[in-house]
């Protein structure tokens, strides 16, 4: 692909966006180029499922939200995210389906963790995925010790280990969903598998929120601590259930 032409690319995308019998593998790869070539695939494809879909949006951002918004027929995981995502052109797409049970459902867990109280205060949510996308990680340790109104120096060590930092979201009570979106832009390319998305995805919804707040409870908030050098940690949300039973 890397010699074809963005024009060959372009009518690749658009042929394969409604096939059936297309190479998964291969409408994944094309999934992931610049969406001025994946578009069609994006909005259209039926090879490419929720996991996939989240998927993208973890790793490529707004530009491939907005096409995937297109779909006609988001699950509910992906119409959660979408629609957490706060952005107007988002928003108008998705909004003509919010009469549907699909989207109800979304909605109604949208609603349940505060993403729909318009009128209160920014929620801890919006903070942190705008500086988990910011590319400072001094700013997303800030937030996070803002939301879990705890000292920066705690907020380091939570970060410094993905395993705290799965305990602090789900503390936080944040969806899985949205936990997807900072693990994965804090942890960049620990879960660009589909398989492990989905893994993670259960895991995380299986942890107990009490349990997660026990285990930050020993974190020290005196501690002096550089902004936070990621660590990932295999098996994280397994490691915490033992650190926290």
């Amino acid at each position: 692909m890397p010699l074809a032409s963005v024009e060959a690319l372009r009518f690749a995308a658009a042929a394969l966006s409604e096939s059936h019998a297309a190479p998964v593998a291969l409408v994944r790869l094309m999934a992931a180029l610049p969406v001025a070539v994946s578009a069609p695939l994006l909005v259209r494809s039926p090879l490419l499922g929720e996991i996939d879909l989240i998927a993208l949006i973890g790793r490529l951002g707004l530009a491939h939200a907005r096409a995937i918004a297109r779909r006609p027929e988001p699950g509910p995981r992906l119409a959660a995210l979408l629609a957490s995502l706060r952005d107007d052109d988002i928003a108008s797409r998705v909004a003509p389906f919010g009469t549907t049970d699909r989207l109800s459902v979304a909605r109604e867990r949208l609603r349940s963790i505060g993403l729909e109280q318009m009128n209160a205060a920014p929620q801890p949510w919006r903070n942190l995925r705008d500086t988990a996308l910011s590319g400072s990680p001094a700013l997303f340790q800030t937030a996070l010790a803002d939301a879990l109104d705890r000292g920066f120096a705690a907020a380091g060590q939570i970060l410094a280990s993905e395993v705290l930092a799965i305990a602090a979201f789900r503390t936080l009570g944040l969806a899985a969903e949205q936990a997807f979106l900072l693990v994965n832009a804090h942890f960049p390319g620990r879960l660009a598998d589909a398989r492990f998305i989905r893994q993670f995805l259960a895991d995380y919804e299986a942890l107990d929120g009490a349990a997660c707040a026990a285990v930050l409870d020993d974190i020290d908030d005196q501690r002096a601590i550089e902004p936070a050098r990621p660590v990932a940690d295999n098996g994280a949300t397994e490691a915490l259930r033992l650190r926290a039973s």
